[in-house]
Parts: C-alpha cells; structure tokens; sequence
C-alpha cells in the first residue's frame, strides 16, 4: 500500500471531535473543506476516501473527521449529506462484481477515478504523546435498512484481517507514520456488500479507538451512506 503524506490545516484540526489525551478540549467547530453541506445528498462516484482520518497534532489534539483527497474533510455532523455509490454500469470490468448475493469492490488503487476508494488513516505530528496506534470498526446503524453486511478487508493483513458490519469480531489498526515495517498508518481494501443482484443501500457507522483498546476517540462517523448497483 502507497503511504500518502496529507497535510492538515489549522482550521481542520478544530473540528467536532477533538480531544485532548488528558480529556476533553471545547473547541468551534470549522466548516468542512469541501462544498458546503446541505440539505441535498450530494453523491460521491468516485475519488480517494479515508472514511476514518485520524490526526494527532503537536498540541495533542486528536482529531476525526472523513478525508477525501480531491475535497478536503468532512466533519462527523455533516457526513449525512454524502453518498458514496458502487456504480458496476460505470466502472472497470474486474473493478465490482457480483455473484451469489454478493457484491465485491475491488481494493485497488489504480480504480479510485473509477468508484469510492474507502479506507483509513492516522497522522500525527511526531508527538511522542500520541496514541502509538489506532483502531477502526465498522456497524450498521441502528434502525437503518441495510442490504445485508458490509465488511472492509484490509490488504495489509498486519493492520487485521476484517471489520464486518454485523459482527465486532476484529477491527483494523494503524500505528504512527514512520513505526516501522508491518506498522501501515494508511490502510484501503476491497469490501464485500451482501445484496441482492439489483444492488442495494448500506448505512453505516464508524468508530475510532486507541490501538487495543475499547477508548473511542473522537465522534462517531455516522450515518455514512453507501450504495452499489449494476
């Protein structure tokens, strides 16, 4: 996996969802760097996504927001507005394909002008404070009508092997920029959607722990909407 160097602004690290490591830090929430949101779901056909982007900055503010590289962040309260839609009539032969109940999206790079290349990250400011890795998991939202399960498979099997929405039996995990071999601080991969041939609509949540822990940082990413049709 490429490792990717995404630099933050000021104003980005004040987003909902800033914590200090010793608590809590009142903070003003900043506009999100891409299109304002609106009411209007605006959908997302393709482009490179850290669903999960998590920052440590040299204060020892963590932040969690939703990165897209060709936008800007989005923060927790307005991921909402976004659909992020699968569309096989529009993509690559070999890029999503169906069988049996299934829909798999390709984990390939060279795909992400193609359809929603949806991963994780975590940046920090060479802080030794900084938490030395972090954690992700998937779950559908509650009371959501969901196709069926979505599950995120890493493709470096050091960062854990899957997350699945309808079971919290593994999380990925991303350590400090610069840890090391097998230490990967950017994570993408293909996901397997449970629908039906005609596709179908997927509501879900993402949270964000200290690396072997249940501490949630930050806020919820919820609801994030994804879609795949033929």
């Amino acid at each position: 996996m490429k490792t990717r160097t995404l630099a933050r602004t000021g104003a980005s690290l004040l987003t909902a969802g800033v914590l200090a490591l010793g608590g809590a830090v009142a903070a003003t929430a900043a506009p999100d760097s891409t299109a304002a949101a609106d009411a209007a779901t605006t959908t997302f056909t393709a482009g490179h996504t850290d669903i999960v982007s998590v920052a440590c900055d040299a204060n020892n503010r963590i932040t969690v927001d939703t990165f897209r590289e060709d936008g800007g962040h989005i923060s927790p309260a307005n991921i909402g507005n976004y659909r992020f839609l699968f569309d096989d009539s529009n993509s690559p032969a070999d890029a999503i394909t169906y069988s049996n109940g299934t829909w798999q999206i390709s984990g390939i790079e060279q795909y992400e002008d193609n359809l929603p290349f949806i991963g994780f990250q975590y940046t920090e400011a060479l802080n030794p404070a900084c938490p030395a890795s972090v954690s992700f998991d998937v779950a559908k939202v509650s009371g959501a009508a969901n196709a069926g399960d979505a599950v995120f498979t890493a493709n470096d099997a050091v960062a854990g092997s899957t997350s699945s929405a309808t079971g919290d039996t593994s999380r990925v995990t991303l350590w400090k920029p610069g840890s090391g071999a097998n230490r990967p601080s950017h994570e993408h991969g293909p996901w397997t959607l449970s629908a039906p041939a005609a596709g179908g609509d997927f509501t879900l949540s993402f949270t964000a722990y200290r690396g072997g822990t249940n501490a949630q940082i930050g806020s919820t990413i919820a609801p994030v909407n994804l879609r795949v049709q033929p």
